[in-house]
Formats: structure tokens, sequence, C-alpha cells
């Protein structure tokens, strides 16, 4: 990115999961219903503390293109 003029403002990671609006994305899939649905949402609720304790999958930038002077 430097080379193109641009530098970094700001970096982060993102949570590969989150409680918030696991149950609309398992539900969506629309081909699971009924005790699955809830089994796989616990499950999956229960993992969360687990996996948190790995490195995020999620990384993110910001950049700002630079002005070159004169221009």
């Amino acid at each position: 990115m430097a080379q193109h003029g641009f530098v970094n403002v700001y970096s982060g990671q993102l949570p590969s999961l989150r409680k918030k609006g696991l149950f609309e994305r398992i539900r969506c899939t629309g081909d699971i219903s009924g005790f699955s649905l809830y089994l796989q949402y616990f499950a999956v609720l229960c993992s969360i503390p687990v996996l948190s304790a790995f490195p995020s999958d999620i990384m993110f930038c910001v950049f700002r293109k630079t002005t070159s002077e004169g221009s």
C-alpha cells in the first residue's frame, strides 16, 4: 500500500463468531429446523469462549491516501 501512496491509519481484528445475530445466521441457511436448529445454536454458542482464546482470522485496515506536495 505504501508504494501506492497510502498510509495505515488504523487496523484491528474482529471476532470470528459473535453471540449477537448468531441464531439468525444459523436459521437463515433454510435447511435446519426444530431441535437441530437449537442444538447447533447451543453448540456454537458454547464454543465462542473457547474460540476467543485463539487469534482472530478477520483483520481489517483503514488506509488514507497521502497527498504529494506540489499537486
